[in-house]
């Protein structure tokens, strides 16, 4: 495989770029650029648990690369919608709603390998495989919940009831 195998990362990094020079282009002619958003998650994280389904029923090597090259480039899409929605759904807030984005993800991802090992002993790496495309899938529809056109409202401290004030 040797410099074949730095294609699922290469995947990754066009992936990324593409979704920022897509969504750029998208406003550009007039589409709501927040609204492109949650459908490049969306279709993002689909492309990528169909790729990890290619990975776990692949037979050659190829067909392996092929599957971990489509999914780490679609997850490129989803990343840079997840990070660019961040500033839109929070505006002014945006550290803080990217913050939380990020605790989370590291929660999740810290979870994840020990998560997969335990599937991977017990059931085989294709069930881990399979696990992880249909977590892609359960993010990809999570995404139609996502409006990043509408940011958060915010209410002053001193509108919020029973909150206590120093």
């Amino acid at each position: 495989m040797g410099y074949l195998a730095a294609l699922p990362e290469l995947g990754f990094a066009f992936g990324t770029i593409a979704c920022g020079f897509l969504g750029d282009y998208l406003i550009c002619k007039g589409l709501a650029g927040s609204r492109s958003r949650a459908w490049f998650g969306g279709l993002g994280l689909t492309f990528c648990a169909v790729g990890l389904f290619l990975t776990a029923t692949a037979s050659q090597k190829w067909t392996t690369l092929l599957g971990l090259t489509l999914a780490l480039m679609s997850l490129g899409f989803s990343i840079t919608s997840a990070w660019t929605s961040c500033t839109d759904i929070a505006g002014k807030f945006s550290a803080t709603v990217s913050g939380w984005m990020n605790f989370w993800g590291n929660i999740v991802g810290g979870a994840a390998p020990i998560i997969t090992a335990w599937i991977a002993t017990r059931y085989g790496w294709q069930a881990a495989i399979f696990t992880t495309a249909s977590t892609g899938l359960l993010g990809a529809v999570c995404w139609i919940f996502v409006k990043p056109h509408k940011p958060l409202q915010y209410r002053s401290l001193a509108e919020r009831p029973n909150v206590s004030r120093p």
